[in-house]
């Protein structure tokens, strides 16, 4: 057991140091395999690394390119992000923060603000965030890409490049937008290439003109992108995946992306899957018969992509219990949005019973309380439950999302066609525990330790309290870190037996408030650390094992 947590703990090559140490431990058949097969076979080959150093359980964090970058070039007096100094990129690296989303940087046009940006769903939407909206601060959205160069109120794609370097200089990496269902409903693409978009005729037009439309320029009918559950995108162009030379293009286009980037973050990536959109589009187009492509696009562009960017990483937005899938694809990541309906609705009970899945999908999942399609954090959880959400999230395996602004308490959700967002002064206390938060995931016990999930008991006979008490413990080398949340609206008591192997007292600080405990080791183990919390509370004790 110690020499498994070790080894997952330990980065780059010294796991061959520590298992070359231990090799009379694991007999003649360790001997047979060698050291570097062992640990893939055990722990899975790392997905990430920034040179020698591997990244697990890595924050990622969001920003709204434009509104930032809006903000930067005042501040900076610069007109392009290749001009950025280097103490913007290291202030992120120092705050725990792995990789950089730099949400919706790509080309779109703005002949789609006028003909589909004042819809009344997104005027009442622009209205609620932003009341004094005027239309010069409407802009097309980021997810209607006409094509994939950098917009010019970046710069070109030489400055992304520079951009990207000097990500690398502090230690980060970059992960920008690939949105796969469709592109913007004027991109060049659809005179160039016609053939990559679905197409309908005029008797689906005239069934469906809101999936269906035609240019004024062009008798072809195309469709819009379109999620089954929701109406079609009206500023959007549908691609066609039952064509197998559209998966080629594809592929190749991601390619393309990968030369100025470490990962991407595919936007509804499971529309692309095969029966999701055979499924889907079958139901819309009257006589045309849709085909099967015998491999997934998926599997086609992942292999592709890694044989020439072995660290480039996938990250997946998908829905309907179809992670597991994409994951079995290639993707690094999934969107856990179980998780998060789960903080938003459900109990205590209901959380753990998720947080008992497979190790590699755990590993895999990507955790949020909030980003751009969610409504802020504070507002949808309030104050106490989202620091209580954002404890469960930060402190479990996977990848650890942070969107720009959740970290000061703003509580506005700003629609992405907003190119200007209200004025929110930091909320104290949100402010603070963030803080704190940062610290606790620059910690290497989380960063590089092995997670175990605990059973929380009744502390007395009757109490039933222990339900709501969710805990687990981080391990690596001597080092422990333990957690425990109080996911409920009433004080909630448990024990929490510990099996340390260790004698003697033990100090406790927590790294939420900096108070210090002192408890013997034996009865941690039995009967189990004494906790009690109020409502939405939370202890993340840090304490060695010296």
């Amino acid at each position: 057991m110690e020499v498994s947590f070790t080894v997952r703990g330990i980065i780059g090559s010294r796991y061959f140091l520590v298992l070359k140490i231990s090799w009379t431990a694991f007999g003649s058949i360790f001997q047979m395999i060698g050291a570097k097969w062992f640990c893939f076979m055990v722990f899975g080959n790392p997905r990430e690394s920034i040179g020698k150093v591997s990244i697990m359980n890595p924050v990622i964090y969001e920003i709204n390119a434009y509104l930032w970058f809006k903000n930067a070039k005042i501040l900076y007096s610069i007109s392009k992000i290749s001009e950025l100094p280097e103490k913007v990129f290291e202030e992120w690296r120092e705050r725990g923060i792995d990789y950089l989303w730099f949400m919706g940087i790509w080309t779109n046009s703005a002949r789609l603000v006028k003909d589909f940006c004042f819809a009344p769903e997104l005027v009442e939407a622009y209205t609620k965030a932003l009341p004094d909206w005027r239309e010069e601060d409407v802009k097309a959205s980021p997810f209607a890409v006409g094509e994939y160069r950098v917009h010019p109120f970046f710069g070109t794609m030489e400055d992304l490049a520079v951009f990207r370097d000097l990500c690398h200089k502090a230690g980060l990496k970059l992960i920008l937008d690939f949105v796969p269902n469709h592109f913007s409903a004027y991109s060049p693409l659809v005179e160039s290439r016609s053939g990559l978009f679905l197409q309908g005729d005029t008797e689906d037009l005239h069934h469906d003109s809101q999936t269906f439309f035609t240019l004024s320029d062009d008798k072809k009918i195309f469709a819009h992108g379109k999620d089954p559950y929701f109406s079609a995108w009206q500023d959007t162009i549908q691609v066609d995946y039952s064509r197998v030379e559209n998966h080629d293009f594809m592929s190749e286009l991601l390619l393309e992306i990968a030369q100025y980037c470490d990962g991407v973050r595919c936007d509804m990536a499971m529309l692309c899957l095969n029966e999701v959109f055979h499924n889907h589009w079958s139901r819309f187009l009257r006589k045309q018969v849709l085909h099967l492509p015998e491999e997934e696009f998926w599997g086609l562009a992942i292999k592709k992509v890694k044989k020439k960017f072995s660290d480039f990483i996938f990250i997946a937005e998908v829905y309907w219990n179809l992670e597991w899938e994409l994951q079995q694809l290639g993707f690094d990541y999934t969107y856990d949005k179980e998780l998060y309906d789960r903080l938003s609705f459900r109990r205590a009970h209901d959380i753990m019973g998720h947080l008992r899945a497979d190790y590699d999908y755990q590993c895999r999942s990507l955790r949020f309380i909030e980003n751009h399609d969610e409504k802020r954090a504070l507002t949808q959880l309030g104050e106490k439950k989202s620091q209580a959400a954002f404890v469960i999230i930060s402190t479990i395996q996977g990848m650890r999302f942070l969107h720009a602004g959740q970290e000061t308490g703003r509580s506005v959700h700003i629609p992405v066609q907003l190119g200007r967002e209200p004025v929110e002064e930091p909320h104290p206390r949100i402010t603070a525990f963030y803080k704190k938060m940062e610290q606790v995931l620059l910690s290497p016990v989380i960063k590089l330790g092995q997670w175990t999930l605990l059973e929380s008991h009744h502390s007395w006979e009757g109490n039933q309290d222990f339900f709501h008490i969710l805990s687990w413990l981080w391990q690596y080398k001597r080092d422990r870190l333990l957690v425990c949340v109080n996911y409920s609206e009433e004080l909630a008591q448990a024990r929490i037996p510990l099996m340390l192997n260790y004698t003697g007292t033990i100090e406790m600080k927590d790294l939420l408030t900096d108070k210090v405990y002192y408890r013997e080791a034996v009865k941690l183990q039995q009967p189990g650390l004494y906790v009690e919390l109020g409502a939405y509370e939370s202890h993340v004790l840090g304490f060695g094992l010296e």
